[in-house]
C-alpha cells in the first residue's frame, strides 16, 4: 500500500515596493516584490534568477467564450539584469494593457 506524504510548499514572502535595480539586486530566493507604481508587475527571485512577470485579469467576454478558460493571465516579461526594473515597468504596462483589451 502506497503512502501518501502531503508536499508543504513555502509560499514566497511578498511586499510591495517601487521596482528599482537596487531593491531588485538585494532580493533573496522566495521572494516576491510588487511594484508600488503598475498594478499587476512584480519581481519574483527563483533558484535561477530573477524574474519580471505581469499578472492581469481577462475581460469577461474573453473567458466567458472559452466556458473552463482561465480568468486570469500570468506571463513572464524579461530576467533581470537582460533587462532593468524601468524597461520592466514599461514593457510590463504594455503588456498588461494587451491582456486587458
Amino acid at each position: 500500500m502506497a503512502v501518501v506524504v502531503p508536499l508543504h510548499r513555502k509560499k514566497p514572502k511578498r511586499r510591495r515596493a517601487k521596482l528599482t535595480d537596487p531593491v531588485v539586486r538585494a532580493m533573496h530566493e522566495g521572494e516576491r516584490i510588487y511594484d508600488g507604481i503598475i498594478g499587476g508587475l512584480y519581481a519574483q527571485c527563483g533558484k535561477r534568477g530573477i524574474t519580471f512577470r505581469v499578472i492581469a485579469d481577462l475581460p469577461t467576454r474573453a473567458w466567458k467564450q472559452r466556458l473552463d478558460g482561465p480568468q486570469t493571465l500570468e506571463r513572464s516579461i524579461g530576467d533581470f539584469p537582460g533587462m532593468s526594473a524601468k524597461r520592466a515597468r514599461i514593457e510590463g504596462a504594455r503588456v498588461i494593457a494587451l491582456i486587458k483589451s
